[in-house]
């Protein structure tokens, strides 16, 4: 019988989350939710709530707020509001409190009263969720997700930089982002040093992009599920070599200081390295 755990990915920012998670959720037994729930793995999350770093009213004033309603600058509106009710999350936040204390399964039974009824509306059996530091939180993900199964995306950071430093969100500059990269990186890999290869599996965003039907097989067979003719509509329509941007950062970093950043992004690579990343692994030099 394949899993029917939950599938969790995440990266670094402007890393190839996005696509990894839609080409999961192309299969017919799995629904990518269309929001990063954020509830479970942000700052004063669910994570936190389990390990004693936050308390029920200030998680539960969170989940009721910025979680559940986000205005976005352009008008938009983000959070839980779009794909669950209120009496449905205030449901599953009365069951919460009243059983945390005493009950180690609580919090996991918590997230799939909120997640499974999208899922199961969509008519998947399970679900992918796809917040970015979604890896900074491996082995307290696994903690309450004993059946998780968590991917973590990896990019070139000279094209990561490129990609985040327009967005306002994140560092301003190429240099800048790439230390954040590098940063967010070695966290990452802390942060899922626990996990065996049964729950967490390193792709190259490249190699999916790219079509590689090797990191295909690799994340079908991770997640317990056998490729299904939709999956590979969604590889044939949506994944093209072109967005990979492999080599953007030579035409977005100035000429004048191209040198000098991809001779600190060596640098930065030896740094990974030398914090137990296989660089090799990756396809970074």
């Amino acid at each position: 019988m394949a899993h029917s755990g939950p599938i969790f990915v995440g990266g670094t920012g402007r890393s190839g989350t996005t696509v990894t998670a839609r080409a999961l959720g192309s299969h017919s037994r799995i629904h990518m939710l269309p929001i990063e729930v954020r509830f479970i793995v942000d700052p004063g999350g669910l994570c936190d709530l389990v390990s004693g770093n936050t308390d029920f009213g200030q998680f539960s004033e969170k989940l009721r707020s910025r979680w559940w309603h986000r205005e976005q600058r352009d008008g938009s509106t983000r959070g839980l509001h779009k794909i669950i009710d209120t009496e449905s999350m205030e449901t599953a936040l009365y069951e919460l409190k009243t059983s945390l204390s005493s009950d180690p399964e609580s919090a996991r039974r918590f997230v799939h009263r909120m997640l499974d009824p999208v899922a199961s509306a969509s008519g998947a059996s399970r679900w992918v969720e796809m917040t970015p530091p979604n890896v900074l939180r491996g082995t307290e993900l696994l903690a309450i997700f004993p059946d998780m199964k968590l991917i973590h995306v990896a990019r070139d950071g000279r094209n990561v930089a490129c990609s985040v430093s327009p967005l306002g969100w994140g560092p301003t500059d190429h240099f800048s982002a790439l230390e954040w990269w590098a940063d967010r990186m070695i966290q990452a890999h802390r942060a899922c040093q626990g996990l065996s290869r049964d729950h967490l599996l390193e792709i190259r965003m490249e190699e999916l992009a790219n079509g590689s039907s090797n990191v295909i097989a690799r994340l079908f067979d991770f997640v317990g599920e056998t490729l299904d003719p939709s999956v590979l509509q969604f590889l044939q329509d949506r994944v093209k070599p072109e967005r990979a941007n492999v080599e953007r950062w030579k035409t977005e970093v100035d000429p004048q200081i191209q040198a000098d950043f991809e001779r600190r992004y060596t640098e930065l690579v030896a740094r990974l390295a030398d914090a137990g990343l296989s660089t090799k692994e990756w396809g970074l030099p």
